[in-house]
């Protein structure tokens, strides 16, 4: 059990679908309004995203383990829930074979 993966997911979806990469939905929504939104009511959350044209998932974990930013927010002590969301396909126009992922670190599970 995670976080929240259907808000993950939903956020991997989201961005493949309207081409953009971000924390944060051209609309405005954030990681609180999309947590808010399925019910998650712990004190503390945090977001990685990851994309790769191969569609690997190593590629990305490797790449959030590389990254001193990602790495700290993986290993926060407060974070004892994940979730992980997976879409098909990148961002990145013109559209690329590959997956986008979101991992949600929380301290509740709702």
């Amino acid at each position: 059990m995670g976080v929240e993966p259907c808000s993950a997911a939903a956020h991997s979806q989201d961005m493949v679908r309207r081409r953009y990469f971000d924390h944060v939905s051209p609309g405005g929504v954030d990681l609180t309004g999309r947590l808010r939104k399925v019910g998650y009511t712990g004190k503390s959350a945090g977001e990685n995203l990851g994309w790769d044209a191969d569609g690997t998932a190593a590629v990305v974990v490797q790449a959030w383990i590389d990254s001193p930013g990602h790495k700290a927010n993986m290993l926060r002590a407060v974070y004892r829930y994940a979730g992980v969301g997976v879409a098909i396909g990148v961002p990145d126009p013109p559209p690329l074979p590959g997956s986008t992922y979101t991992l949600h670190l929380g301290n509740k599970l709702r």
